[in-house]
């Protein structure tokens, strides 16, 4: 679903660096735009794999902002002066549409 919405107005790729990876990289008009993470939950498990996947892929395209999209967990968190939306995607879907 997350792909498939992306996929409308931006060029995908997936991001792997130093063992880290970052599920999905927009692109539009030749200029990156999104770094997303997508996971059903973010708990103390994942949350490490989750954010160094993230804020790899937001360095190297030199983002500020990152997004995580979960099922229904909704936070803001700044990290190296990198801004992490974490959001369901019921949300971000309709914040999208509107």
């Amino acid at each position: 679903m997350v792909f498939n919405e992306l996929n409308k107005d931006s060029t995908l790729y997936y991001f792997l660096s130093n063992k880290r990876e970052c599920d999905f990289i927009a692109e539009k008009e030749k200029n990156i735009k999104n770094a997303v993470q997508v996971c059903w939950e973010f708990t103390e498990e994942n949350k490490k794999r989750e954010f160094n996947g993230l804020l790899e892929a937001m360095k190297y395209f030199n983002l500020n902002k990152g997004l995580i999209l979960t099922n229904d967990q909704e936070d803001e968190i700044t990290i190296d002066d990198k801004k992490i939306e974490i959001k369901p995607v019921w949300k971000w879907l309709l914040q999208k549409s509107n």
